[in-house]
């Protein structure tokens, strides 16, 4: 059966064949891709757990409002009219 015309692996085919799996390429380059991403993950928890955000300030509604008392007319971003 060595001369079977219906066998088609050439001898470098039927080593890669006979390999264990850890002995292999590819099983390695997906562990890797996938350890590579646990790493990461794991790093940008312990990153946000020693750098916790800060509070926003307490009075974040009125910052960047405007009374009217103190509106200047003239440096209206909108004129309602042309000014004289």
């Amino acid at each position: 059966m060595k001369n079977s015309p219906y066998t088609t692996n050439t001898p470098s085919e039927t080593r890669i064949a006979n390999k264990a799996w850890y002995q292999q390429f590819w099983p390695w380059f997906l562990i890797g891709i996938l350890s590579s991403g646990m790493v990461g993950g794991i790093v940008t928890i312990a990153i946000a757990q020693q750098n916790p955000p800060t509070l926003i300030r307490e009075d974040i509604g009125r910052f960047g409002q405007v009374n009217p008392g103190e509106r200047d007319s003239t440096a209206s971003a909108h004129p309602t009219s042309s000014p004289q």
